[in-house]
């Protein structure tokens, strides 16, 4: 489980439930300033995406995230996304906002990508080619996605091949992007009955 005490007086909680409708785990998610949790969704491979907003400096994102500290400044929130895996594990973790409040309330993922929607007071955020790239009036939307998985494909069917020890296979593949440095795949071969 990524965090067993609560950071602070104010932390987001993550409850997977088991069939009996037992808790089976809970870890908290927050830093050293309050959390509140607004949406989860379960994506491939019951990875699960949690979004909300963060007044925390700590505890919130992960080395490389595409924010790795907090932005919003004299007491501000930003926006933050999580990613933890089946058993409880960060995966990844984000903020996402500016010098100002920012908040996020919705998620959705879909093709490898998750998308946050919330609300932002801050100006500076928006990525080039974005449908509006200032701050309009008091507070605006904002929706941004996150391209977080590499998918790997073959390309073609392969055709039936005998081989002997030694052998060598190529298996010609793509992948939707490129994989993050540090990760890995794994290719496993079996006979028509399924054994490896």
């Amino acid at each position: 489980t990524h965090q067993t005490t609560m950071g602070s007086a104010y932390d987001g909680l993550l409850v997977k439930f088991g069939g009996n409708g037992t808790g089976v785990r809970a870890p908290y998610y927050g830093g050293d300033g309050y959390e509140y949790l607004e949406d989860v969704v379960v994506g491939p491979r019951n990875r699960v995406y949690i979004c909300g907003s963060t007044y925390s400096t700590n505890n919130i994102s992960t080395a490389g995230s595409y924010q790795p500290t907090l932005a919003g400044t004299n007491g501000w929130s930003d926006a933050f996304m999580a990613v933890f895996d089946s058993n409880g594990i960060r995966q990844y973790g984000t903020y996402y906002g500016g010098n100002h409040i920012d908040w996020a309330d919705g998620l959705a993922y879909g093709n490898g990508r998750v998308y946050m929607a919330g609300v932002t007071r801050s100006s500076g955020i928006a990525t080039t080619g974005a449908h509006q790239t200032s701050l309009s009036g008091n507070a605006n939307a904002f929706l941004v996605s996150f391209d977080l998985d590499s998918f790997l494909y073959i390309k073609e069917p392969l055709p039936d091949v005998v081989l002997c020890g030694g052998d060598t296979l190529v298996i010609p593949y793509e992948v939707t992007k490129p994989f993050r440095s540090g990760n890995t795949f794994n290719i496993e071969l079996s006979n028509s009955s399924g054994s490896f």
